[in-house]
């Protein structure tokens, strides 16, 4: 299966589509593909949208949780809600985003651009 890279950037369908979606790769991809995505969840589908599709859209910023997955060694998906972002970070107040490991890699990575925005925050995106 080929995929443009507009696809990938800016998703398939409208918001609307995510469940069509959700089947459509169901359908048409092998049993170790697994598709996971966030934004589009107008209708408040559970994280598990299907047996191979996670949706990460839990509305956050509008005070719901965060969805996370993440895919153990033993090949088991874990399914991870939280309140707020900084339960991840563990963040003390006089720390700075730069004391991260992950950072040096994603800043030290030649296919990942970040773009300053000021007060500690940074956005990370893949270059072209």
């Amino acid at each position: 299966m080929y995929l443009p890279t507009r696809d990938f950037i800016r998703g398939v369908g409208t918001y609307e589509d995510y469940l069509t979606i959700a089947d459509t790769w169901m359908q048409q991809t092998k049993e170790n593909q697994y598709l996971i995505h966030g934004h589009r969840n107008i209708e408040a589908s559970p994280i598990d949208e299907a047996d191979r599709v996670f949706n990460l859209e839990g509305r956050v910023e509008f005070g719901g949780k965060l969805r996370i997955v993440e895919l153990t060694k033993d090949l088991k998906w874990n399914y991870i809600y939280l309140d707020s972002i900084k339960p991840i970070l563990n963040i003390e107040e006089d720390q700075r985003f730069n004391e991260f490991p992950i950072l040096e890699k994603l800043r030290a990575d030649r296919f990942v651009q970040e773009k300053d925005l000021g007060n500690d925050v940074s956005s990370f995106n893949f270059t072209r």
